[in-house]
């Protein structure tokens, strides 16, 4: 079914790299939300973001290409993409450490008016906190496009004092899973910060963001050790 709706993932894309059966996956929280908008039945759905210009940033794009993302507003550059070392123990996912974003940690998203206007096109752009887009979030405010932005189980009160009040749709996740009505009491102050929806998911293996199940349509690539 489609839906007469545009959204924009603008912000991280990874590999995760699965070292028990070396075999990589293509990721991201701004990516899964471009490919999963597009998989629900979104008319159009983008990701701008920076990649690498090594395998691993070969490998994203062409899984995005695939899955029908736009990718006109997206730029490459020299250096390690994005790559996570992931493992599995006892069917819970493990993280073994990470390039912190590669090149895009190096070289951030500067948004210009040209890029403003194409992102004006799309009805919601998705970002998170492990995009590197905080500073731009005001630009995005001030042309009036509605954001949406993960905060996930680790951001600091302050983090969420100083990003929220330029988030339309707050999204976290109660990792620690705090009684209900602590809950209650954290999506109040959330709200009070001035996103318009709020959302928090319980600590749920099958609600956690960047689940394996989480990857783009199951897409995997070799790689050699």
């Amino acid at each position: 079914m489609a839906f007469n709706v545009s959204a924009l993932g603008f912000g991280d894309n990874v590999v995760d790299r699965y070292e028990h059966i070396h075999t990589m996956y293509p990721g991201g929280n701004a990516v899964n939300f471009a490919v999963y908008a597009k998989k629900c039945g979104a008319a159009r759905s983008a990701y701008m973001g920076i990649f690498g210009n090594d395998a691993a940033a070969e490998h994203v794009i062409a899984s995005l290409e695939n899955e029908g993302v736009e990718l006109a507003k997206c730029k490459q550059l020299i250096g390690e993409n994005g790559a996570a070392c992931v493992t599995v123990v006892d069917g819970d996912r493990v993280f073994l450490g990470s390039n912190e974003g590669g090149i895009r940690g190096d070289a951030r998203y500067v948004l210009d008016r040209f890029d403003l206007a194409y992102m004006k096109q799309f009805d919601v752009v998705h970002s998170g906190n492990y995009c590197f887009t905080e500073r731009e979030l005001p630009k995005l405010e001030a042309a009036g496009i509605t954001v949406s932005f993960d905060f996930s189980d680790d951001s600091t009160d302050e983090y969420y004092e100083q990003i929220a009040p330029y988030v339309d749709f707050a999204f976290f996740s109660a990792a620690d899973a705090a009684s209900e009505d602590e809950i209650r009491e954290r999506l109040a102050w959330v709200k009070s910060l001035g996103p318009r929806l709020y959302r928090q998911r319980l600590a749920l293996r099958a609600a956690l963001p960047m689940m394996v199940s989480v990857t783009i349509g199951s897409m995997p690539s070799p790689w050699q050790t």
